[in-house]
């Protein structure tokens, strides 16, 4: 008799993958709302635009300096194997993207800089193109 089997790898790397992309929505969102809103002052600086384009730059180099280290789904591989193997990478390659964009939310939240809102979408832009199915070969 077999004991119950838990969640696959394939279903987890799905749903970790949509609850980052869900809280970059929710933080664009906020950061968009808040600043229309006039609840933080505008003007923060040159200061804050460069950290926010060093930090997306940074990650930017992170992701596909991880991203080609991710090797390609073999023919005799499964994806739930695949899986197994590669959500620690993948996890790195996502958070990297994410915290991208939630930095880019946050300067813009406090700045009102559309130069941070341009590190937030590409922030967005790299989870977008690294969607689980890209990533095992589908």
């Amino acid at each position: 008799m077999t004991g119950p089997t838990g969640p696959s790898t394939a279903r987890t790397a799905l749903f970790i993958y949509l609850s980052m992309l869900g809280a970059v929505a929710v933080a664009l969102v906020m950061s968009v709302s808040l600043q229309a809103a006039r609840v933080f002052p505008q003007g923060a600086g040159a200061y804050s635009d460069a950290m926010a384009l060093a930090i997306a730059a940074g990650a930017t180099l992170v992701f596909i300096t991880v991203r080609r280290r991710l090797p390609m789904r073999r023919a005799s591989e499964t994806e739930e194997d695949w899986w197994r193997t590669n959500l620690a990478a993948a996890l790195t390659l996502w958070a990297t993207a994410e915290g991208a964009a939630l930095v880019g939310a946050v300067f813009h939240l406090v700045s009102g800089s559309p130069t941070a809102l341009a590190a937030t979408a590409l922030g967005l832009a790299l989870l977008a193109f690294s969607t689980p199915a890209s990533l095992a070969g589908r």
